[in-house]
């Protein structure tokens, strides 16, 4: 299973033949949990709350979710509460 299969994240990233890329054709995965999508070298965006960004990390030991477009770095917490 992709580790950021929570987050509904989409593509619209083409190689160099148009043929649309997967997330996980783009992804650099850690032994500490932490990964990265990078879309840097292709055409297109990885959308995630309906941004284009051009990459996405996501560091495990901090539990932050870093997303950069070309104007735009945003930072997102994941935090796990206990429900009632």
């Amino acid at each position: 299973m992709d580790p950021w299969y929570y987050l509904d994240l989409e593509t619209i990233i083409k190689d160099n033949d148009d043929e649309t890329l997967e997330l996980n054709e783009i992804c650099s995965m850690y032994p500490d949990g932490s990964w990265a999508l990078d879309s840097g070298e292709y055409d297109g965006y990885i959308i995630f709350r309906d941004e284009n960004y051009k990459s996405i990390e996501f560091n495990n030991t901090t539990k932050i979710l870093t997303c950069v477009s070309p104007n735009i770095v945003n930072k997102f917490t994941l935090h796990i509460s206990q429900s009632c």
